[in-house]
């Protein structure tokens, strides 16, 4: 098979002639982007090139062997460099090193990982890198995250998409990242209720007139802790210290409310709250106290709190501790619509909170939704919001950012292409709208083939028949009650189910024969069976609107009709199985457990 680069030259020097050089003591990450670059400029070129820690007369530096101004990076940003006769590849850190040589892979060399496995390299004529040229790179955002199950899985994918959070098992032979302990939702495990209930129930959230234990589920009624409590101030400083200190190196600590909004309203906590206008009062001061702990034996490490749900509205007086981050949460937004002022919707509920936080907070992370969890196989129409709010999180001085999507699935038609671009975003959220359409192009055509421009259509499709649509991330367009609420955990696709009346893709759905065609010629044209089963998966989405949430009367049909249609379910179902795909977010959580 010939090379799919012909000629690559550095400073007009061919790249056969170049040796790749490390340090005389390199780092495990150094030693792994060195055999990367190794491996695909191989790929590339054909042409094989020896590691060296003598520099030979035309040597591509990498890490610590580089020679370059490193002063101009910050956190893990990175610069590509020539010098005349050699290639410097370095990093702020070692992440950083190892960023520099992918993007100078991606950028410059043509090579492609759309998703493990699922890779190609842009053919070309010549690739000439001028002989005194220089890029530096750095990134908006220090931590950059999402759930996409294959940044969560695969850490050389992870890498290569630049994402530095440690949910993504990024370890130190692959340039670590960044480290917060506890995750999330920590009051729970700060001042164990399995510990301290019985005896103590005034550590916990007074609600409704009765103490109840701090909790995560949903299927009994649980809180939040006591805020105003000093001995429960004691026990989750003691906790949170431990905690830092059987994790050396860590750089964010969480302090944060339980997944429920059952605050305490003992008299003390609420007249903190009334005081400040929100429940969010309550909760920076008590945060507040331990951050103080924190900064005095760890002054390096933040303390990380939500501004989640009913903590989102920011307090009237007291202010985070320089050492303290908000993570806010844009769970109840549109994302049909920009979070900037796109919608009145978004005003309301998350753009005024997020200006008023960023101006309040020396640290901002940012939690946001890309994905619906009500029907994790119905089209999400946020493709073409994802960069201005991007960009708006990072006018607003965001420092971190995690994307949620469908945690442990590959559900959703286009959730592997949602993922690339939002990991080229969180990196560079400034892009133009030009680099992020040829990202979107550029996917397309690797990742499904010859038939990607049918896919254009489909989104345009989509993009214009839900524009008038507010929809939120737990957004029901099958007709499962909300009560019992459990029923969501074992909810299954059937055939002749009933339907829900009107949703935000009745109108998308109008265009069913054309859609259906549009995939059908992407799937005739798929080259090799592993296209055709990326392409299979993806039309699943499309499969379920059809089968599950447009009318199936079986009264109505012929014989024939039904024998048909139980068999297009049957098969939906063995696929749903085979490729991993669940239905909704309470369905994998099921799944997990």
């Amino acid at each position: 098979m010939p090379n799919p680069v012909k000629r690559l030259t550095i400073g007009q020097t061919p790249i056969e002639k170049f040796a790749i050089v490390l340090s005389q003591n390199p780092t495990h990450s150094e030693e792994y982007a060195a055999t990367r670059l190794q491996t695909y400029l191989k790929k590339a070129t054909g042409a094989s090139l020896f590691l060296s820690q003598v520099a030979p007369e035309h040597s591509i530096f990498i890490g610590s062997a580089a020679q370059i101004d490193r002063s101009e990076l910050k956190h893990d940003g990175f610069a590509i460099q020539t010098d005349g006769q050699n290639l410097h590849l370095a990093g702020a850190i070692d992440r950083g090193t190892i960023y520099a040589v992918n993007t100078f892979l991606e950028k410059y060399v043509g090579v492609r990982i759309y998703a493990p496995g699922v890779e190609r390299i842009l053919p070309s004529e010549a690739v000439e890198i001028p002989s005194c040229f220089k890029e530096v790179q750095n990134p908006v955002f220090s931590y950059r995250a999402t759930d996409w199950i294959t940044h969560v899985t695969d850490p050389d994918f992870a890498v290569w998409e630049k994402l530095s959070s440690s949910r993504s098992g990024i370890l130190e032979d692959k340039g670590g990242s960044v480290s917060i302990i506890g995750g999330c939702h920590t009051f729970e495990r700060l001042c164990p209720p399995k510990q301290y209930f019985d005896e103590h129930p005034e550590y916990y959230s007074l609600w409704e007139g009765k103490r109840i234990p701090a909790g995560n589920v949903f299927d009994v009624p649980v809180g939040q802790l006591c805020l105003s409590n000093p001995d429960v101030v004691k026990i989750v400083t003691e906790n949170v210290l431990q905690w830092i200190e059987a994790n050396p190196g860590c750089q964010v600590v969480d302090v944060s409310q339980n997944d429920n909004q059952h605050y305490c309203q003992c008299e003390n906590c609420a007249a903190i709250d009334e005081e400040e206008g929100t429940p969010a009062g309550s909760l920076i001061r008590f945060v507040n106290q331990v951050a103080a702990a924190v900064a005095e034996k760890h002054p390096g490490v933040l303390v990380q709190t939500f501004a989640y749900q009913y903590t989102r509205k920011a307090p009237k007086f007291t202010k985070p501790a320089d050492n303290v981050m908000i993570r806010l949460c844009s769970i109840e937004a549109c994302f049909r619509h920009k979070l900037d002022h796109g919608c009145e919707h978004n005003i309301e509920q998350f753009s005024q909170h997020m200006e008023s936080w960023s101006k309040l907070a020396k640290h901002l992370s940012i939690w946001d939704y890309t994905t619906n969890y009500e029907c994790y196989l119905a089209p999400f129409p946020n493709l073409w919001v994802l960069r201005d709010n991007v960009r708006y999180f990072a006018d607003n001085n965001a420092l971190h950012v995690f994307e949620e999507d469908t945690p442990g699935t590959n559900t959703g038609e286009f959730g592997p292409m949602r993922a690339y671009l939002i990991a080229r975003l969180l990196w560079n959220p400034y892009m133009s709208e030009e680099e992020f359409n040829y990202h979107m192009d550029d996917f397309l055509e690797g990742y499904f083939g010859p038939g990607w421009e049918s896919l254009k259509e489909y989104l345009e499709i989509l993009k214009k028949t839900t524009e008038d649509f507010h929809i939120r991330c737990f957004e029901p367009v099958y007709p499962i009650s909300p009560e019992p609420f459990n029923a969501r955990y074992d909810y299954v696709p059937f055939a002749y189910q009933d339907i829900r009346g009107e949703h935000y893709l009745t109108p998308f759905m109008s265009h069913l024969p054309r859609l259906k065609a549009m995939w059908a010629n992407v799937l005739d044209k798929a080259r090799d069976d592993a296209e055709r089963e990326r392409i299979l998966r993806a039309r699943m989405s499309l499969d379920y609107m059809e089968l599950f949430c447009t009318p199936h009367i079986k009264e109505e049909m012929t014989e024939s009709e039904q024998a048909e249609y139980e068999a297009a379910v049957a098969e939906f179902l063995e696929k749903k199985e085979r490729f991993g795909i669940h239905t909704n977010l309470f369905t994998a959580e099921k799944w997990k457990r």
